[in-house]
Formats: C-alpha cells, structure tokens, sequence
C-alpha cells in the first residue's frame, strides 16, 4: 500500500471506528524514532486522544512499516462503489526467505554455456548447494568449483558427465582437488 492514492483521509477515520484503535495500538507498540509518530504517542499517553488528522498521519505511517501494513485494510476512500475490498494477508516475520535441502549432485563437471568460455571446472560437490525459496516458489542451486570461480553466474552454467572435446579442464580445480585428498 505504498500508493499514494490509496493513502487514508479524514472521512476514512471519521467514519470507521476501528482504524482509530488500530493507530493506537501501532502507537503503544512503536519504538521508533521518527518524531511525528513520537509525538503523537506522547500525546496520546497524556491525553488519551489523538485528532482525526494526527490518526490519519499514524495510519499513513503505518503502511510503510512492513511488520504493521499487513494489519491495515484497504482505505475505503480509494475503492469503486462496485468493487470488494479484497482482505490483506498479515506478513509471517517467522517464515524463511529460503530453505537449503539436502541434495547431492551426480554430475562431476561445471561449465559456462558461453561460446567463447574455454575451461570445464570440477564441480565442489560439498560446497554446492540447492535452495527453496517459498515465497516466490522455485529452486534455485547455488554451484560451487573448486577453484572458487563460477560462483553465482547460475544462468550460464551446466554440469556434464564429460569433458567436451572443445574445452579443457581448470587446472587450479585439479591442483585444489588433488592437494585435498
């Protein structure tokens, strides 16, 4: 809701009660330091009342913290008469942004899909890793080479059972692999 047609307005906290709870308990709950909403919470545990303006300023605040805006229902005033408001779902702080399985890679070799790319790296089998990201829904692998390169170009690589004719072999992979054993 970081759009600014669908910010509150003064009819919005006029006419629904409950959005005035709602900016004071984001208030009693804000340790922050931005001084507006400082202020009206200083005013608040003095008063015990917030203007219609200043309630309209918190819930417009609160739309930009992500821990809050999923608790914010879409403000009346910037819905059509013939559309449903459709709910908002709460963010789960808790969830993982990723999830690493267990996986084990069969196929020795790593290589560029560049035509120009002229070496096949020895795939680090421990180091290579496959993850979850369930937010998004997709796998993606995160290879690894013994010599350290390829890291992170995923789009351009492929593993291979065998060395193509074309391309020879990383020689700092072979010496890393060999000196570990």
């Amino acid at each position: 809701m970081t759009d600014p047609a669908h910010k509150y307005t003064d009819r919005d906290v006029r006419e629904l009660p409950y959005l005035t709870q709602i900016a004071y308990t984001y208030l009693d709950a804000y340790h922050g330091d931005f001084e507006f909403l400082l202020d009206a919470k200083r005013i608040h545990a003095y008063q015990g009342v917030l203007s219609i303006a200043t309630i309209r300023g918190v819930l417009n605040c609160m739309r930009a913290d992500p821990r809050w805006a999923g608790y914010l229902p879409i403000a009346p005033s910037c819905v059509s008469p013939g559309l449903v408001t459709p709910r908002l779902r709460t963010v789960n702080l808790q969830r993982p942004a990723r999830i690493k399985l267990n996986a084990r890679f069969k196929m020795p070799y790593l290589m560029s899909t560049w035509p120009t790319a002229q070496v096949v790296h020895m795939l680090n089998r421990d180091r290579t890793e496959l993850w979850w990201y369930p937010h998004v829904l997709e796998y993606r692998w995160v290879p690894a080479a013994y010599c350290g390169g390829l890291r992170w170009r995923t789009n351009y690589l492929m593993m291979l059972h065998d060395i193509p004719a074309d391309r020879r072999l990383c020689l700092r992979c072979v010496a890393i692999y060999e000196g570990g054993k």
